[in-house]
């Protein structure tokens, strides 16, 4: 089974998107994420609650994914991209093609959900 650490032109591949993820992730919650909460209308109290807890739903989920995006960067440069971090076995290229950030295996996913 041929595997990412083994295809230097996948890695090359992978480190370019994950770069680019990880550029547009900082500009997001950087500048433009901010300005648009700043401009919200203050004058309807239950509008802008709502506002701000969607905003902030965001910006988690923008955080939690600029983390992943670091993470797999980090394992390229250690060489254990593609390395389950949970189980140690090799993650699919296809699945490393479809999310560069994935640093588990979608099984080892399910077990730590289930706590297991």
């Amino acid at each position: 089974m041929r595997s990412a650490r083994s295809d230097a032109g996948f890695l090359s591949r992978q480190r370019y998107r994950l770069e680019e993820a990880r550029d547009l992730l900082r500009r997001e919650l950087g500048g433009a994420f901010r300005e648009e909460g700043a401009r919200q209308n203050l004058s309807d109290g239950s509008a802008c609650a709502h506002a701000g807890g969607a905003m902030l739903w965001l910006e988690t989920r923008l955080r939690r994914r600029l983390g992943a995006v670091e993470r797999a960067l980090e394992k390229i440069e250690e060489g254990t991209y593609g390395i389950c971090d949970v189980t140690g076995e090799f993650i699919t290229l296809q699945r490393l093609e479809a999310v560069p950030e994935a640093t588990c295996a979608p099984e080892a996913r399910r077990r730590r959900g289930a706590g297991l």
